[in-house]
């Protein structure tokens, strides 16, 4: 009735669909009284057509249609979130056939995937406008959508009694493996998400630059029609035309200097601020009274971000082990995994974790997100790579929040899987990672050795002060044994890395 409610009435749409996400959520959690009204609802969101003819199951495209609003939009990703949740609890049912089964997981999945899109259109590189708490909002349902149907679907392949419904569920993650390591408007969505702290923090450091620059050069306080005139014509820029022709401080303008000092903080990524709460969003021009709110929506978005690289990581293994029968730790050998390239076999799991694996997107450039370049404050020109604004989040022991400590070990677990994948799918074929573009992706690896000497002086306090079951403590005390695991990675596949982390800059 929902549903169709919907459909017939493109007004209350929004409001249906936001009614059936909620039913979807407050079921009982045990029982099997609501298992028939959950296949029902999820019966009435395929496009049964499209499912019989192409062997996947189709979310109904009208629930996503163009015409939509961004709110009715969160609505309905809110249904697919909510469906999600029940996967397990469907699969693993003995009182749901085999053939539900497999329908209810291909709806949920092309549903994730139908979500996946419009998250994409959100970040994409041709909208500019800065991001609303509608927005954020969407990409966090979205985000956690993701999240719960890698980490169900898992359970799925490898305990189903069924050896049907185990291959659909396999069918099903490759989908969601292939979409995220080919779609690169998805994967710099995720991505961006991961790092919206770090990069508006960086922005509103070199906002804070200019505007003291300006304020601080003593020859910009006067405007008067003397200083807009020089030699009988008149300036361009008035009284401001010294701060983009003439040379101020050493530097050859205020631009130029403003480069500068964005290229400097690529090396010095840990002293910038985090968002924290009250900051606004860069591009922002008026002021929000959900600044706290928004503040705790973005570390819920950030958590839901990492939470999905590392699920979206689990599941390459999952594939490649499932495939062809070896795990990543079966490429670590004494002399590295160049020893394995005589195997067939092998060579083609390492494609395909290669192919598979997020290591590749966080090694790959970060583009500035929406909303942000204007005027003077311009993104560093050499760039910035995912995985060194990933790494900031390391330094978070004991300067931020509860959320800032706990983005920081999953951070760590992300850094970790990035140099595991990233050493053992190497090899002498030409595509590997070498140590030296490890080194610039992480920024020459100085924020690490700050990270691993905050971590362990947080651990050493929390250890002697406070609560022993104080959340916080027990946040910083998890994340100083990443860190310590992270060095134990380094030193087996970029033993500079973990110099560098020991001693800080070699240099």
């Amino acid at each position: 009735l929902l549903y169709l409610v919907a459909i017939q009435f493109p007004s209350a749409k929004a409001d249906a669909l936001a009614i059936l996400s909620d039913l979807l959520t407050t079921l009982p959690s045990s029982g099997n009284d609501s298992i028939p009204w959950i296949l029902a609802a999820c019966q009435s969101c395929a496009c049964s057509q499209a499912a019989a003819s192409s062997g996947m199951g189709r979310f109904s495209s009208l629930l996503f249609s163009p015409e939509d609003n961004t709110g009715t939009f969160v609505a309905a990703v809110h249904v697919v979130q909510a469906l999600s949740t029940h996967l397990c609890r469907i699969c693993f049912s003995s009182k749901v056939e085999d053939r539900d089964i497999a329908a209810f997981i291909e709806t949920t999945v092309s549903g994730v995937i139908s979500s996946c899109n419009l998250l994409a259109l959100l970040f994409s590189s041709t909208r500019r406008n800065r991001l609303s708490k509608t927005d954020l909002q969407m990409a966090h349902t979205v985000m956690r959508a993701l999240h719960t149907t890698l980490v169900s679907l898992k359970p799925i392949v490898t305990l189903h009694r069924s050896h049907a419904i185990r291959e659909v569920a396999q069918n099903a993650l490759h989908v969601i493996l292939q979409t995220l390591s080919t779609s690169t408007d998805l994967g710099l969505a995720i991505a961006a998400c991961a790092t919206l702290p770090v990069t508006h923090g960086l922005f509103l450091s070199m906002e804070k630059f200019a505007r003291d620059r300006v304020y601080l050069d003593p020859t910009t306080h006067t405007n008067n029609a003397d200083n807009n005139v020089d030699g009988g014509k008149r300036r361009k820029y008035g009284a401001w035309d010294h701060v983009l022709k003439d040379p101020v401080g050493g530097e050859a303008n205020m631009a130029q200097a403003c480069r500068a000092y964005a290229q400097n903080l690529t090396k010095q990524l840990h002293t910038v601020e985090l968002l924290s709460p009250g900051d606004r969003f860069v591009g922002d021009e008026e002021d929000n009274d959900d600044d706290d709110e928004s503040f705790a929506l973005v570390w819920q978005l950030v958590k839901s971000s990492l939470g999905v690289i590392m699920a979206w990581a689990v599941g390459a293994e999952d594939y490649v082990r499932e495939q062809h029968g070896c795990n990543v730790a079966d490429f670590i050998v004494e002399g590295g995994p160049q020893q394995h390239h005589s195997s067939p076999n092998m060579e083609q799991a390492l494609s395909d974790l290669r192919n598979l694996s997020p290591f590749r997107l966080l090694l790959s450039l970060a583009l500035p997100p929406p909303g942000t370049e204007k005027g003077y404050v311009v993104w560093p020109r050499d760039g910035l790579s995912y995985m060194n604004l990933i790494a900031r989040y390391m330094s978070c022991s004991s300067t931020h929040s509860s959320e800032g400590v706990s983005s920081a070990t999953l951070a760590a677990d992300v850094v970790t899987m990035c140099l595991l994948h990233a050493r053992h799918t190497s090899g002498d074929d030409g595509r590997g990672v070498t140590e030296d573009f490890m080194l610039r992706a992480l920024g020459d690896g100085v924020q690490l050795h700050h990270a691993t000497k905050n971590a362990l002086e947080a651990a050493r306090s929390a250890s002697q002060d406070g609560d022993a079951y104080d959340t916080v403590k027990q946040s910083r005390l998890s994340l100083a044994l990443r860190m310590l695991h992270v060095l134990k990675v380094s030193l087996e596949t970029y033993p500079q890395v973990a110099a560098i982390m020991l001693l800080g800059d070699l240099h």
